[in-house]
């Protein structure tokens, strides 16, 4: 069984590929993606992929710090 450190990472080096299968896969059906910028929730995995497919600028986040516990992990991250 994968720690919830090895999720968080394999997801994020999926954002930062670009690997929008992977991301679905690793992506709960009730999937909801916040982008406060602009103040839109996308909710589910496949509307989430489908944005993601489509948007010309997706974010590069690089984990800075992780913390993990038996029940979920807390990331920091910078955005390239």
């Amino acid at each position: 069984m994968r720690t919830h450190r090895q999720v968080v990472e394999d997801y994020f080096s999926a954002v930062r590929a670009h690997d929008f299968a992977t991301l679905s896969d690793i992506r709960h059906d009730d999937f909801i993606q916040e982008w406060h910028q602009m103040g839109e929730r996308t909710r589910g995995k496949q509307n989430a992929r489908l944005i993601n497919e489509n948007h010309p600028g997706l974010p590069l986040p690089t984990i800075r710090r992780m913390h993990e516990g038996p029940a979920r992990a807390i990331q920091s991250i910078a955005r390239a």
